[in-house]
């Protein structure tokens, strides 16, 4: 069986990676995504609550992570970062869309939204991409 730190390969689920905040930069820099450093650099100097799509393909899962993530789904006082891994688009976008159902929260309903509209729209980004234009 393969492992990356405590996460069976290949993800079957979307997991939502749980520590505190040094465990999940130590997460990210570990998966050594592109542009990373970049994007947590302009986060952190920007200080805007932000969600990023990332993608690692050789160990067969995507993620979305979010840079101070709402004060409800914080689970700790001054949290930054939150991330979520799953095999595929679909499962992460069917994730946030079961988690909306289950919401009586009208703030929580709109936040949903917007993060299952940011999955959509990249999602479709990604198919537009693959299309061959052959004539």
């Amino acid at each position: 069986m393969k492992y990356f730190r405590d996460i069976k390969l290949p993800v079957q689920k979307v997991q939502k990676i749980n520590g505190e905040d040094m465990e999940m930069l130590d997460f990210l820099w570990d998966m050594k995504i592109p542009k990373m450093n970049s994007f947590l650099l302009k986060v952190h100097v920007d200080d805007t609550p932000s969600m990023m799509v990332f993608t690692h393909s050789q160990m067969g899962f995507i993620g979305l992570f979010f840079y101070r993530p709402p004060d409800i789904w914080l689970d700790f006082d001054q949290q930054l970062y939150h991330i979520y891994i799953a095999p595929n688009f679909p499962l992460l976008i069917h994730y946030w869309v079961e988690r909306r159902m289950r919401t009586h929260d009208i703030f929580e309903n709109q936040l949903l939204t917007k993060v299952i509209g940011y999955l959509e729209s990249h999602l479709n980004s990604l198919q537009n991409q693959s299309v061959s234009h052959t004539g």
